[in-house]
């Protein structure tokens, strides 16, 4: 019931998140103005989004990226966050407005957000090229 924007975020989010535990105001902010540049370039559907309406977008995935925390069993969030972003990446895949373009632009935001703590660790890298694998990209990190 997400849209595609709304799922970008919440890679973005989930991605930041669960490689560190810690959302810091650089990728906040980051996260958002990514996400006001994918919603400037790319007017799937035809529905374009104020800056207002990124936020709403912003605090729709994050309350999102939350409950996944909030319900998954103790000890295992990551799993059920990692397994949220496969069904995602896959979901986003299957839209026929899905192109080779968006999925670049994404996994670009992906990996700069990811950089913007000055701490590219390796299961930012990891999940970055799961992802750049599944939407048929060349993955941007060697193992």
């Amino acid at each position: 019931n997400y849209d595609w924007l709304e799922c970008s975020i919440f890679l973005m989010i989930a991605n930041s998140e669960i490689t560190d535990y810690y959302l810091t105001e650089e990728e906040l902010i980051t996260i958002i103005s990514k996400a006001e540049s994918l919603a400037s370039k790319f007017n799937f559907e035809r529905k374009s989004f104020t800056k207002e309406e990124v936020k709403e977008k912003f605090n729709i995935a994050f309350e999102w990226y939350n409950s996944i925390g909030d319900a998954a069993p103790e000890g295992d969030m990551n799993t059920k966050v990692l397994q949220e972003m496969n069904s995602v990446a896959g979901y986003l895949k299957k839209q026929r407005w899905f192109t080779t373009e968006f999925a670049q632009t994404l996994l670009e935001n992906l990996i700069e957000v990811a950089k913007v703590d000055d701490e590219l660790i390796k299961n930012e890298k990891h999940i970055i090229n799961t992802i750049a694998e599944k939407w048929r990209l060349i993955r941007p990190f060697e193992d």
